[in-house]
């Protein structure tokens, strides 16, 4: 495996993650925003997007070339968790640097933020992420139905599945 990295995101990096967002596989599975959005329009977005629930965004990387993105969202200091999703571009997929960088920023969330639980929201159709966190130690917690408007404008199911710290050891290769 070439070398990950992962870092924060700086605003010299919306365009990338604009293509990110734009590409129809991000569009499935990772949001219920239906349409190709301009640099400028995603700018909005993406501030409302840390003005509402988004604490952090990271960007993944390979021999300096971004892959993908992790990013944490709707943190609850009271209940201790919060949530995750993560998208690596077409080319980058099924090759281990999802599930590496996914696995860190984990390690990250559990032991330097000390959180408790982290979730994540997952398509019922997204069988390869559901087969992927299982083998991780995820759990799923409950099925939600008809909750969310998708990109092609009807209503689907996600699994929401936990990943309490107690299961640490399986997030780490």
């Amino acid at each position: 495996m070439n070398t990950l990295s992962i870092r924060k995101i700086l605003k010299s990096d919306l365009p990338t993650l604009l293509a990110f967002r734009n590409n129809s596989s991000f569009m499935d599975f990772c949001t219920n925003r239906k349409q190709v959005v301009t640099l400028a329009e995603f700018e909005n977005e993406i501030l409302h997007d840390f003005s509402n629930d988004r604490q952090v965004q990271f960007l993944v990387l390979v021999g300096g070339i971004p892959i993908g993105t992790v990013w944490i969202y709707a943190l609850n200091d009271q209940l201790n968790h919060a949530f995750i999703s993560t998208f690596m571009a077409d080319a980058w997929r099924n090759k281990g640097y999802g599930v590496y960088a996914h696995c860190r920023i984990l390690q990250f969330m559990f032991e330097e933020v000390e959180i408790h639980t982290m979730y994540a929201d997952v398509y019922i159709e997204n069988s390869f992420s559901i087969r992927t966190m299982e083998k991780r130690g995820w759990q799923f917690e409950k099925k939600l139905t008809e909750k969310i408007i998708r990109y092609r404008g009807r209503f689907d199911d996600f699994k929401q599945n936990a990943l309490p710290f107690a299961s640490k050891c399986l997030y780490i290769k």
